[in-house]
Parts: structure tokens; C-alpha cells; sequence
């Protein structure tokens, strides 16, 4: 078995903390799972489901170097990433606004944490999935207009229930995000652009 990650390389220079990482696993197998371990963080290895070979696994990185671990069956492949942060001079800032009279507790389930260092840390991890989004569109398409933030992001966006919004860690999205779509038929669309073509005489 072997484990291929099409969209980045070891060694690339990001600029966003939150990269998907995209790939295949050959041969494909029906049931099959991906863990991913940041060796520069300490939070536990998180696995991923691979669909007819193919998977999608989001990695958050840290400043400076990264090496990620994708471990399947008995393959393991290594990848290492840096992430520089960009200087920005304009940029956008969520911002989380509580009443003076107000525990500034925000509307959910009663087993979650509703405190405004929570919804803090909510709101920061979807500006980051947003983030990702809109760098991957903007720098790998020249059509650009076709994949706006808002043509593209805000109508999946919205399509998600507030459980899996509200989220306030990647595994916890992760978790929620593929309940809500296990009933979901995902079909993988490949588009090659066609080779010219002339006559030879």
C-alpha cells in the first residue's frame, strides 16, 4: 500500500495555518483510515476516512517548520511544511461584542461551553477554515471571479448545521462534520484541460 499527497510537497512554504492536505492511497481499499500527527504539537493524532482511495485531512501547523506524520495500515509518510505568517498591513478581525449586563454567553446545547472564550475560539477557528479557502482558490485559479468568497465558501457554509459551526477544535468539527455528511455521496470530479490538437500533414 502506498500513501500519495497530490496538492502539496514536502518542503512548501504556506502562509495559512491551516492547509487540507489532498491525496490518494493505492491500492484503494473500502474501509480505510488516515491518522495525522503534527510532531510539533501536542495534541493527539487525529484520523481521517479515506472514500475509494481518496482522502481530504486538514493539518494545523505552527510557525516555522512542521513535520506531519500520515500514518495507514503499515505505511507512514512524512511531510514537512513551513508556515510563514503573512504581513499583512489590511485584514479582516472577528470580533466577539458582550453586553455590559450580559454573561455574553452565546445560544446552543445545554452540554456546551457557551462562554465568550469559547464562542473566542469558535470564531477563530472557522476565520482560519475561511482563510484556507480563499488562498487556496485565489492562488490556484485564474478565473478568480468564479470562486469569490462568496460564490464559493458562504453557501457550504451556511448549508451546515450550528452544531458543527460552533465547534471550538478541529477534532470536534472533524467529528460533527462527518457525522453530518455520512449520509452524503461524495463524487470526486477530475477536470484536465484538453491538449490542443493539430493536423499533421
Amino acid at each position: 500500500m502506498s500513501l500519495y499527497i497530490r496538492n502539496l510537497s514536502s518542503g512548501d512554504v504556506l502562509t495559512y495555518s491551516l492547509p487540507i492536505l489532498v491525496g490518494d492511497v493505492r491500492p484503494s481499499a473500502t474501509e480505510t483510515v488516515i491518522i495525522v500527527n503534527n510532531k510539533q504539537s501536542t495534541e493527539p493524532a487525529i484520523s481521517w476516512p479515506v472514500i475509494d482511495g481518496k482522502f481530504k485531512v486538514l493539518v494545523d501547523l505552527f510557525p516555522g517548520e512542521n513535520e506531519i506524520e500520515l500514518r495507514t495500515a503499515n505505511v507512514v509518510t512524512l511531510l514537512t511544511l513551513y508556515l510563514i505568517p503573512p504581513r499583512l498591513t489590511k485584514f479582516v478581525r472577528p470580533i466577539y461584542i458582550c453586553c455590559k449586563d450580559d454573561p455574553g454567553e452565546f445560544q446552543g446545547p445545554d452540554d456546551e461551553d457557551r462562554s465568550p472564550s469559547s464562542a473566542v475560539r469558535r470564531i477563530a477557528l472557522s476565520a482560519r477554515l475561511v482563510s484556507h479557502f480563499i488562498c487556496v482558490k485565489v492562488h490556484c485559479r485564474y478565473d478568480l471571479h468564479k470562486y469569490y468568497f462568496t460564490n464559493r465558501v458562504v453557501p457550504v457554509w451556511n448549508s451546515l448545521p450550528n452544531d458543527v459551526v460552533i465547534a471550538d477544535n478541529i477534532d470536534v468539527f472533524k467529528k460533527r462534520l462527518d457525522k453530518f455528511w455520512s449520509s452524503y455521496v461524495f463524487v470526486y470530479i477530475f477536470r484536465a484541460q484538453p491538449l490542443e490538437t493539430r493536423s499533421v500533414k
